[in-house]
């Protein structure tokens, strides 16, 4: 016995959609931010997290 696909069900398949956020990993730290972060502030925040 099986599930009815989402397809028999009438329902339409999960999309993909764009991020605009970006993860950074460094060490155990992740720094999320959105995309459009200026280069100036991200660089400080990475210096920040570095020398945490």
């Amino acid at each position: 016995m099986s599930l009815p696909s989402k397809a028999e069900k009438g329902q339409q398949p999960a999309q993909a959609l764009p991020s605009s956020t970006v993860d950074i990993i460094i060490g155990d730290a992740v720094i999320r931010t959105g995309a459009e972060i200026d280069e100036a502030h991200l660089a400080r925040v990475i210096r920040a997290v570095r020398s945490a």
